[in-house]
């Protein structure tokens, strides 16, 4: 007897612990196992709910007659139940796409919610449960979460030999590959030119101060384009920042001390004007003074080798970052080819910045300037990957740079800290634009549940970010200033512009596979999330262009991720014809058409838009 009391024991612990591997999903349910069918050792497993006995899995068993001289409930009742939770799921599905239609009817004429859309009533297709949305999608779902999209790109060879690479995240470039005019001659005496092959003789200060100081403004102007640079640029990059450029380079400059300066922190002071000139509102962007300073610029770094082991300093990445600030405010690029190389030369030469530079117990004020500039610099390295589709040159898990900190922080009115515009970015960046550029640069395919991932993150994260307005926010943040609105814009625009990429390559699918309906497919979300963001980022800009036309028509990237937006927008006035949407799109088109027809003189605008899209997209109309 106590021989047969511990086999009776042993087998209890052997069936418990089956019974936990079972909820665990380790091996077959005691169903499945019972009738020898093969289990795919989810819980419930399709088996089960095949069969319509999901409430027995894992470990339960159904009673037959011959065991235990029992029924199992009668077949019709599994059967009704089965039909009505199709049925409710259906009703789910189809309560989606309604939503989903009236979202985007309805952002086309007031940027409120719709009251249809309250959160109350969006939890009515809530009742469906968990695992039932679960069985549910595993035969369809999961096979719609495992598309991708397989892009590799454009290579561009010229008849030279000369090659251009475009990744899958690239925009307006491979709307443009076809063909650019060549860049503008330089307006004077062009020292970029020979600045690798500068003479001996010219190698040292003394005569590239000389030079330099003939071409000098006086100190009031210097400080007007210093406060030019601070007051209509820097929002957009800020890589030097007030107090470096007011207390340390500038008085230097005009000082009897000029001749005792490195070289590097000449040509930063230099590069600030340029960017300082080639923001000045008086002047045309691309202007004489901002191409001079950028010259002497390049000459005064020119004279110590940035290949030489001592070659570079921070002074040195930030003139190269202020460098492609100055080509992309200017407009004298035609192609973000150069800006892109020149950016990506800062970053080759950001020597362990990626690393917080407390750790070495440097001076505090150094600490800040490089964590600042590091995390300028990985903002810009960021955006560039997405514009260009190349992958970018920092990688989040080498990174333990601390963030700068925010002095430019506010408070509103109930005496809440507000983050600043450009600590706000950094951490949009960081924690959102980052996982998107990761993935959309890679090698390898984006699955649609990866797109919709990213989709919740960018989500989430506006959902705990407090922003001061305009109207809300103390004096440092005044609305009557240009700037102050134009960073209020720009910090709104940075969502939609992420949403616009992570959700294009599938809104072009179900735009191509349900031409008549793309709320019907698949990649209903992606349509509309697409849609939504071309639609909000045309509004903020069509609304602010008049008040703001002089500093929005030097920024390149505005106007390239614009006319994504309007590609997209005329996609739906085009294939959705049959659609509601289709008279929406179409005057948002209109409007997108008569904003590009106002700032006709940016690049981006007449190669990319007038001659390329709008042609076909206006042919379309008629």
């Amino acid at each position: 007897m106590e021989v047969e009391g511990v086999v009776s024991s042993g087998e209890q612990k052997k069936e418990k612990e089956r019974d936990i591997r079972r909820a665990r999903g380790q091996i077959s349910c005691a169903e499945c196992r019972r009738l020898k069918l093969k289990c795919d050792k989810q819980i419930p497993c399709s088996s089960c709910v095949r069969r319509g006995c999901m409430s027995l899995c894992p470990n339960g068993v159904q009673l037959s007659k011959e065991n235990h001289g029992t029924r199992h409930p009668q077949r019709p009742r599994l059967v009704d139940k089965e039909r009505l939770r199709t049925q409710v799921l259906e009703m789910g599905e189809r309560i989606r796409k309604l939503e989903n239609e009236l979202r985007i009817l309805h952002s086309c004429h007031s940027p409120d919610i719709h009251p249809l859309l309250s959160e109350e009533l969006l939890r009515v297709k809530a009742i469906i449960s968990e695992s039932e949305r679960v069985t549910s999608r595993r035969s369809t779902s999961s096979d719609v979460d495992d598309q991708f999209i397989e892009s590799f790109g454009t290579l561009a060879v010229s008849d030279g030999g000369t090659e251009r690479f475009l990744g899958a995240s690239g925009t307006t470039e491979s709307l443009q590959i076809k063909g650019f005019p060549p860049p503008a001659v330089g307006l004077v005496y062009d020292y970029r030119s020979n600045w690798r092959f500068i003479p001996e003789i010219w190698k040292n200060n003394e005569v590239l101060v000389q030079i330099v100081k003939a071409h000098l403004p006086s100190q009031t102007r210097a400080t007007e384009l210093c406060e030019a640079y601070l007051n209509n640029i820097s929002w957009f990059c800020r890589p030097i920042r007030r107090e470096q450029i007011m207390e340390e380079l500038l008085p230097v400059l005009y000082s009897d001390h000029i001749l005792q300066m490195d070289v590097h922190d000449l040509s930063l002071i230099l590069m600030t004007l340029s960017a300082g000139a080639a923001g000045d509102l008086s002047l045309p962007a691309y202007n004489e003074e901002a191409e001079l300073f950028y010259e002497l610029s390049m000459m005064a770094m020119s004279m110590r080798s940035l290949l030489e082991s001592e070659g570079a300093s921070l002074s040195t990445v930030q003139t190269l970052m202020l460098g492609g600030v100055h080509h992309l405010v200017s407009g004298r690029m035609n192609s973000l080819e150069p800006i892109w190389k020149i950016q990506s030369f800062a970053c080759v030469l950001a020597t362990v910045t990626d690393r917080d530079p407390a750790n070495w117990k440097l001076e505090e004020k150094l600490v800040q300037r490089r964590r600042q500039v590091f995390w300028e610099l990985f903002v810009v390295d960021k955006w560039k990957s997405l514009a260009c589709g190349r992958p970018p040159a920092f990688k989040l898990g080498d990174i333990d740079c601390l963030y700068a900190d925010d002095t430019d922080a506010t408070d509103d009115q109930d005496g809440n800290i507000v983050a600043s515009p450009w600590h706000w970015k950094t951490r949009f960046c960081k924690e959102v634009a980052n996982f998107a550029i990761e993935k959309f640069c890679s090698s390898k395919p984006v699955t649609y549940a990866e797109v919709l991932e990213l989709d919740r993150i960018i989500e989430d994260f506006s959902d705990h970010v407090i922003l001061a307005s305009p109207e809300t926010a103390n004096q440092t943040y005044r609305r009557q200033q240009p700037s102050d609105v134009l960073r209020y814009i720009a910090v709104h625009l940075y969502r939609n512009i992420s949403l616009i990429h992570v959700h294009r390559g599938f809104f072009a699918e179900a735009l191509m596979k349900f031409p008549s309906n793309p709320l019907d497919s698949p990649f209903a979300h992606s349509f509309s999330a697409a849609y939504r963001g071309s639609v909000k980022l045309l509004g903020v800009l069509r609304t602010k262009f008049d008040e703001l036309s002089p500093l929005l028509i030097r920024m390149w990237p505005m106007w390239a991720h614009s006319l994504t937006a309007a590609v997209i927008v005329g996609s739906v006035a085009l294939h959705c014809r049959g659609s509601p949407m289709a008279a929406p799109a179409a005057i948002e088109l209109d409007h997108a058409i008569t904003l590009f027809e106002k700032a006709i003189i940016h690049p981006v605008v007449e190669t990319g838009l007038v001659s390329s899209v709008y042609p076909s997209l206006h042919n379309s109309q008629c």
